[in-house]
């Protein structure tokens, strides 16, 4: 395994865009039966994001990217299976092994909480 070093830097508009969709999120958790936090979001977006990078995604990659307890992800597949979010399929390589895949209705549920905004860019301002 090849450690990766990414930089990612932020302009305002990037802040921008950033603060309007963890509000937009703030809003949908209230009414999607899906995704219910942002801890479950970020598990959502690492599922998803792994599969489309062609990697799959197994209970030891979900401990190791979310810190939380086994139970609290056990608990967070076993509610995705249940409502439909969530399918879990066994490796090619090794039957005995599960894998985590994004269901059609999770995919949708992701999306949902995309937004659309228009704002000035004012990198003129003088105050950056």
């Amino acid at each position: 395994m090849t450690d990766k070093t990414i930089s990612v830097s932020m302009n305002e508009g990037d802040i921008t865009r950033i603060s309007i969709f963890l509000e937009n999120a703030n809003k949908k958790f209230n009414s999607t039966s899906i995704i219910k936090n942002y801890e479950e979001l970020n598990l959502f977006l690492y599922i998803y994001k792994n599969r489309i990078a062609g990697q799959d995604t197994r209970f030891k990659d979900l401990q190791a990217f979310s810190q939380k307890s086994d139970v609290y992800i056990s608990n967070f597949i076993k509610t995705s299976v249940q409502n439909g979010s969530i399918d879990v399929k066994h490796s090619n390589k090794d039957k005995r092994q599960k894998l985590y895949v994004l269901t059609k209705k999770a995919k949708e549920a992701v999306r949902s909480f995309g937004f659309n905004v228009t704002y000035t860019d004012n990198q003129n301002r003088g105050d950056g």
